[in-house]
């Protein structure tokens, strides 16, 4: 785990593969910070490019577009790019209040726990986030 950050990837040797997020506290918490302000629209724009954000590290150059649209799509596997997989995950602002309330929830849990970030029926992938449970660079055999 990167400590004061969100680190994130795709992970397809999972029974079901995953886009997983996992962090220390400080890091989740922020996080939920971020998908609360998108979703109240007090952010740069209508999206985040994670991978360049100062809060997240993406490892095997995993890149993921967050955009807030009026209809939640879900994560989106788009492609494999500079030898690293490419997503788009589009949220409405009601469900970057749920999410926002699941990352802080994990991110506040006083032992190793997870919860998924998923929107019904519309995800590629499945979407974890993680505190003290998994961790990125043993699954990806770091």
């Amino acid at each position: 785990m990167v400590q004061n950050k969100v680190g994130f990837a795709y992970v397809s040797d999972l029974a079901d593969p995953a886009v997983v997020f996992a962090g220390d506290a400080d890091a989740l918490l922020s996080f939920a910070e971020l998908l609360e302000k998108l979703a109240n629209g007090s952010t740069f724009g209508d999206f985040v490019e994670l991978h360049h954000s100062l809060l997240f590290h993406a490892f095997r150059h995993t890149e993921i577009v967050l955009s807030v649209r009026p209809f939640a799509r879900g994560m989106k596997r788009l492609a494999n790019s500079r030898g690293g997989d490419k997503f788009e995950w589009i949220l409405s602002a009601d469900v970057l209040h749920v999410f926002s309330a699941r990352v802080d929830a994990v991110g506040r849990a006083q032992r190793p726990c997870h919860n998924y970030l998923e929107v019904e029926s519309g995800d590629d992938v499945n979407v974890v986030v993680s505190a003290g449970e998994l961790d990125i660079a043993v699954l990806l055999g770091r």
